[in-house]
């Protein structure tokens, strides 16, 4: 089952890929500026970097996708030229 998602994650798809490393970036970096505005008890201030741990893998599986998706298209312009 976590396999499955993680091949979805990184399927080389322009659009998805794009979404899932932006939607993975804008929730770390949401959460690392609250953790630094807000002075907040160690048990969520952990909570909240584990979230963002899991948030960085997400946006790194959409890079992966991102990067297949844009050399497959260059091989494939190359080999029709």
């Amino acid at each position: 089952m976590l396999l499955d998602h993680l091949r979805w994650a990184v399927a080389p798809d322009q659009r998805r890929s794009m979404s899932i490393m932006s939607g993975g970036i804008a929730v770390f970096v949401s959460l690392g500026g609250l953790a630094m505005l807000l002075e907040l008890p160690r048990v969520v201030a952990g909570v909240m970097a584990v979230i963002m741990l899991v948030a960085w893998v997400v946006a790194g599986c959409g890079v992966v996708g991102y990067c297949r998706w844009f050399y497959r298209s260059e091989v494939d312009e190359q080999t029709r030229r």
